[in-house]
């Protein structure tokens, strides 16, 4: 696809001349020679117009020569210019009255006929319009004449048609009109298409302009020169004289013409016509001559032309011909006197240079060996010597396939490749020709020229002088090639003997050597001068020599003879060797010798192992068969014994394929055929052989391919294993049991649920059994319950997962339970029984197989059944039955089941009984942490719903007071009616449970009957099993545990056990309860009774000292508040209480004397008052609950500079509430009247407390104070 639409882009390129990149600058180009067209032709039109002898009627007409070069040049696509021209001339220049359409009309037939005549010179004649060949000079002038008189007879037949010409003047002006137009055409078209058109035509196809060189003109010469003088002088003394009636020496202007003509050519003489025309013109107008000689000077005209034409084209194809001719001559001159092919083929493109553009110049030749070309010679302005190759798409590959010369523009080149022809290889050039070069047995090779920058370089008579050229050397290139070839391949046989390893002699026809190599005087040891005196027979052994000059004889009569011969050395040592003896002439023969001791050597050892391997081949247990052709041709011994036959002769002749089994004919004969093609053996393989007698054995065979008896055949080698086989068939079948058992084991050591193992279990089963169906039958409280059966499609026929049956009421289960082996039942057994027929789904399957699954061997109660694997198949017993094999197999894979079943049960228990322990610490832990019985309840409850899965429970506890059991805590329940309970002893199943202190168990609430206290609740519930729990502890009932389930219940000891657990749970709870209440009601009395007493120790001390009443409790309020602020908790504030109310309790150990006494102490009473803190730490210290109130009684009189008493303390040695009571102390002291002074003012006792701040007060505690009370 991508080829033919490259060749139909490069079609319509080429067909519209139409391309976005490489055209564009074309049409630009092409639009401004049209332009440069129009104006040429209407400035020659008006200047012709000058000299009209008749209306209409010009001596010549120059610009229909420029209409014919354009269309010539350029095709029909410029007739439009053309007839634009005609129409602006017609209107603006010669001003004719005719309607405009009229004009059109003509200007159109103009351009119609000379388009026609253009298209058929282009397109028929193969018109070459640069007139490098005489027939395209002689089509022109043919096609002017004949073009020239019908426009002629056409213009002036219409014109005397509408103004009544006579008929005389109309053949007069029919004559003069088809003269000037032919003159102007032959005038202007050749001059046009040698000097101007191809510049002109490059530059509209894209080329830089150049302009014409001075090569394209003649050069400057004398004669040049003389010829311009003498055609000047003609022009002025033909037409300045005055004797034009008795003598006409106008005739005498073309004497210069044929000088031209003869000394230019062609090119000459066409600028030579052009100045006779013009000169002619300005000469009438410069002498003012009569016009009336009008047709006499045209008929001049029209002979100068024509004559001038044919003749210079005449004299330049014969110039060109004898230039052609002597570079033939030198290419054959040089074929001979040249020694080297390069040098010859310079001398070609030197020659050829001289007739046609080869400054680049390719000689290429096609390598036999190879299949490449190789480039031998090329000069090239851009391309270098190319390697070889094979040039597939190249021009060169294309002109030697095509045997045929080429030349190749870029329009062409652009066609072939659009016809996948050839692709572009190397640089780009303007045009390209080559020739074949082909002798008359065979082509050799191409020779071509191009140009890089004209392309119309070449024509088509250099295509064939190129050809010409090309198929005259041939022969002489092959013999020069063969020359090079001989001398290089005798170079190479001279050196190949120097340097060969063999022996090479050169004898007479006596037998003397004449020459040998080096090889030959090392083989023989002897030098090259020894040798050359001796001859055959004196390096022959004798047992040799006879045989030897028997074949030196044949080699005389027959030219050629070849023996092995033993030779002798010089030293007297002996050597085989193979001889070569080829006759090169009468006297002279040429022998090569080999020395072949050693494959001599080996050839004995070839025999003595040939022997030994059919010594071997013979007593091989393997059967041996060589088969050619498809028909045995040997066999050993053992191949007719496992083949069957008697003897191995009676394999001979079979087709070996009767031997192979029937199924792997075809495959057998493929592999064999591929084989041979190949060349390589076959691969081990298996196969079934027949035997003589019709019975099948397996065979391991391998075959090799080789030569027997100089034809293509095949060794093969083949063994009887079929006792093997079907040993490996066991084992394969065993391993395949180890298999499935080894990975169902992994699966079922990575299975975690129940429900996985059993569909692992049952999903193997069938598969490795091949079974129809398998189920697996857990044993349940004596039930059978069925978990799992694989296909899932079968639950359609009666079963269903959980699904359970009495064990009692499927007895062959039970046996089969109890027995611990496995059981087959068949449909129609009469010991199954009708619900034994539809649990095992024996209307579907045809029998089953019945395995039990227990770990271990049943003994004393240990290892109980764990219920039965059952497999199941709808085929009849004579298709599919239960061999012992499967069962085998169902029951080791059973034995695995029931180890990962007892494994996940025992798993299941132990993570149950897990969570009831995680449950009861739990519960625990909320009895340890709460006071509050309803959080502990609930807790109790939440557990029950989760470990004991039931839907709703309640705790009812005892009212000492009413004796009735009331909601306390509930749990699942639909509505908030539960919490309306309050039931009497012995009332509702509660109360009976409470008064009788026993569990009441109600599994099925609807098939019991019992009657409720709470029926509404019942059906709100749709309660369908219930039980109730006495809450006991320590000998006394504080209430009942409720459980209610909606669906029928049968629950296990384990349950029932864990179930009691819970209700001692719950009894536990109610009892710390009421034990924590009690404790905290007697807690509270005691402290009251503390705090009672304590005030009263206050109130006796107020009493006994007047001065400080009201002292005591003002200190206390004050110091609670300020030790509040320092953020001490309020159990210490307790403590801070008491110990300021007993801050002076001390003092009852001092006497009243010193005491109450009203005036000064003395120091010995001060010594004694002092003591009172002492006093005060020994009365309060013994009692223990008063110890953390001792720090104010013992330490408020130390001081912060630490001169206090009793114990002199120190800043924070002194306790913190001391040092707050200190502060209080005093100021309450100093605001109260005593009996030795009147109270301070507050700002006074605020001042003082200040100044004592850091000395006898705590500052931090002074500023507390300030903030408080300040």
């Amino acid at each position: 696809m991508k080829g033919k639409a490259r060749k139909v882009d490069t079609l319509i390129k080429l067909s519209l001349g139409d391309s976005e990149v490489r055209y564009r600058r074309w049409f630009l180009r092409a639009a401004l020679i049209v332009a440069v067209y129009l104006i040429s032709f209407i400035i020659l039109d008006f200047i012709t117009k000058q000299f009209e002898g008749l209306p209409g009627v010009v001596a010549w007409y120059p610009p229909a020569g420029l209409t014919y070069t354009l269309l010539l040049v350029f095709g029909v696509r410029f007739a439009p210019a053309v007839t634009i021209a005609l129409i602006l001339s017609s209107l603006f220049i010669y001003r004719m009255p005719q309607p405009p359409h009229l004009l059109f009309l003509w200007a159109f037939i103009i351009s119609l006929i000379y388009g026609a005549a253009a298209w058929l010179l282009r397109h028929r004649i193969r018109f070459d319009w640069q007139l490098r060949k005489f027939r395209d000079v002689a089509w022109l002038v043919l096609t002017t004449v004949f073009v020239s008189a019908l426009l002629a007879i056409l213009s002036v037949s219409s014109s005397a048609l509408s103004s009544n010409m006579p008929r005389s003047e109309v053949l007069r002006s029919i004559f003069l009109w088809w003269i000037g137009e032919t003159v102007g055409v032959l005038t202007i078209t050749p001059f046009m298409l040698i000097y101007v058109m191809p510049w002109l035509k490059r530059f509209a196809e894209g080329q830089p302009l150049r302009l014409p060189t001075r090569r394209s003109f003649p050069h400057l010469t004398l004669s040049v020169i003389g010829q311009a003088f003498s055609l000047a002088f003609m022009f002025y003394w033909v037409f300045g004289a005055r004797t034009l009636d008795e003598f006409r020496p106008m005739y005498l202007i073309a004497l210069p013409l044929i000088w031209i003509a003869l000394e230019h050519g062609f090119k000459g003489v066409t600028m030579g016509i052009v100045t006779f025309n013009f000169g002619v013109t300005l000469a009438m107008l410069f002498f003012q001559l009569d016009l009336a000689r009008l047709g006499e000077l045209q008929l001049l005209m029209i002979v100068n032309c024509i004559v001038g034409l044919l003749m210079g084209a005449v004299v330049t194809e014969r110039k060109r011909t004898e230039t052609e001719h002597q570079a033939l001559l030198e290419i054959l001159q040089g074929a001979v006197s040249t020694n080297s092919i390069q040098d010859l083929l310079e001398l070609i493109r030197k020659s050829l240079n001289k007739v046609i553009y080869a400054e680049n110049f390719l000689v290429v030749f096609k390598n036999k060996s190879s299949g490449l070309f190789e480039e031998v010679f090329a000069v090239d302005k851009y391309d270098p010597l190319m390697p070889p190759s094979k040039l597939e798409k190249s021009v060169t590959s294309y002109v030697f396939r095509t045997g045929e010369p080429l030349l190749l523009t870029d329009a062409k080149f652009e066609i072939l490749m659009a016809q996948g022809e050839v692709d572009r290889v190397g640089t780009r050039s303007a045009v390209w020709m080559g020739a074949p070069l082909k002798t008359p047995k065979e082509m050799i090779g191409v020779m071509a020229v191009q140009n890089y920058e004209d392309p119309d370089c070449y024509s088509e008579r250099d295509k064939e002088f190129l050809a010409f050229v090309s198929l005259q050397v041939s022969q002489v290139l092959e013999r020069k090639l063969a020359e090079e070839a001989l001398r290089e391949s005798e170079s190479k046989f001279r050196s190949y003997t120097e340097y060969a390893p063999l022996g090479v002699f050169i004898v007479n026809e006596k037998g003397r050597y004449l020459e040998v190599n080096a090889a030959a005087t090392e083989m023989l040891g002897y030098t090259e001068p020894e040798l050359l005196l001796l001859s055959i027979p004196d390096i022959l052994t004798p047992q040799s020599l006879e045989s030897g000059l028997k074949q030196f004889q044949r080699v005389v009569q027959d030219g050629f003879a070849s023996a092995e011969f033993l030779f002798r050395r010089k030293d007297g040592t002996q050597f085989w060797a193979t001889v070569l003896v080829v006759k090169l002439s009468e006297d002279r023969f040429m022998s090569y010798c080999q020395d072949i001791t050693e494959r001599k050597l080996a050839e004995e050892v070839l025999r003595e192992n040939e022997e030994r391997y059919r010594l071997l081949v013979e007593t091989l247990p393997d059967g041996v068969v060589v088969h050619s052709q498809g028909c045995v041709v040997f066999a050993n011994p053992a191949s007719a014994t496992i083949i069957g036959a008697a003897r191995p002769d009676d394999l001979i002749g079979k087709p070996v394929i009767e031997f192979v089994h029937p199924d792997s004919r075809e495959l057998v004969l493929k592999r064999i055929q591929l084989s041979l093609s190949e060349g390589s053996p076959a691969s081990l393989a298996e196969e079934k052989f027949v035997r003589l007698d019709g019975t099948l054995i397996d065979v391991e065979v391998s075959a090799f391919p080789f030569h027997y008896a100089g034809k293509q055949a095949m060794l093969t080698v083949f063994n009887d294993n079929t006792e093997r086989k079907q040993k490996e068939e066991e084992i394969l079948s065993r391993t395949g049991e180890l298999t499935t058992l080894y990975t169902l084991s992994r699966l079922l050591a990575d299975a975690e649920e129940l429900e996985n193992v059993i569909m692992l279990v049952v999903r193997h089963v069938v598969e490795s059994v091949h079974t129809t169906f398998a189920c697996i039958a857990l044993l349940v409280n004596d039930n059978l319950v069925m978990r799992g059966i694989f296909p899932v499609r079968n639950l359609e026929y009666g079963i269903a997962v959980g699904d359970r049956q009495p064990i009692a009421a499927l007895p062959n289960c039970k046996r089969v339970l109890e027995q611990n082996e496995p059981v087959i039942l068949h449909a129609g057994s009469p010991e199954v029984s009708s619900v034994e027929r539809a649990t095992l789904l024996l209307d579907f399957a045809q029998s089953v197989c019945l395995v039990p699954l227990r770990v271990g061997a049943p003994s004393q109660g240990l290892n109980p059944p764990l219920g039965l694997l059952i497999l199941g198949e709808e085929r009849g017993e004579e298709r599919a039955q239960f061999t012992l094999d499967k069962v085998n197999l169902a029951r080791s894979i059973g034995d695995q089941a029931a180890s990962a079943i007892r494994r996940i049960l025992e798993s299941v228990q132990a993570r149950h009984r897990l969570q009831q322990i995680a449950s009861l610490r739990e519960i625990d832990s909320a009895i340890a942490k709460s006071f509050d019985l309803r959080i502990s309840l609930h807790m109790i409850l939440k557990h029950v719903s989760e470990q004991l899965k039931v839907d709703a429970a309640d705790v009812l506890v005892l009212n000492t007071s009413l004796q009735t059991l009331e909601f306390s805590a509930g749990i699942g329940f639909r509505s908030r009616e539960i919490e309306q309970t309050a039931l009497r002893s012995g009332e509702g199943q509660a109360g009976l449970a409470f008064r009788e202190r026993r569990m009441v168990q109600i599994p099925d609430v609807a098939a019991s009957g019992t009657v409720f206290a709470q029926p509404e609740l019942l059906k709100a519930e749709q309660v369908a099993a219930y039980f109730a729990v006495p809450l006991i502890i320590k000998g006394q009932v504080n209430g009942v545990l409720e459980i209610y389930q909606r669906t029928p219940l049968e629950p296990d000891e384990e349950w029932l056990d864990f179930l009691n657990t819970l209700a001692g749970q719950a009894a536990l709870a109610i009892d710390n309860d009421h034990m924590f209440y009690g404790l905290q009601r007697s807690n509270l009395e005691l402290g009251l009774a503390y705090d009672a007493t304590i005030e009263g120790w206050s109130h006796a001390l107020d009493l006994r000292d007047n001065e400080t009443e009201g002292h005591t409790q003002r200190v206390t309020e004050m110091t609670v508040k300020l030790a509040r602020s320092f953020g001490i908790i309020k159990d210490e504030l307790r403590q801070v209480r008491w110990g300021a109310l007993l801050h002076d309790i001390g003092k009852m150990g001092v006497p009243d004397g010193i005491l109450l006494k009203p005036g000064p102490l003395t120091d010995e009473e001060w010594v004694v008052m002092k003591k009172h803190p002492t006093f005060a730490y020994e009365m309060l210290s013994p009692i223990q609950y008063l110890k953390a109130a001792l720090d104010i009684p013992y330490c408020h009189h130390e001081k912060w500079d630490g001169t206090g008493y009793p114990r002199g303390l120190k800043g924070e040695q002194i306790p913190l509430v001391a040092r707050i009571f200190a502060v209080v102390d005093v100021w309450d002291a100093l605001t109260s009247d005593r009996s030795y002074r009147k109270a301070w003012t507050k700002e006074k006792a605020l001042e003082y407390i200040r100044t004592s701040s850091g000395t006898h007060f705590d500052p931090q505690v002074v500023e507390k104070f300030f903030q408080e009370f300040g």
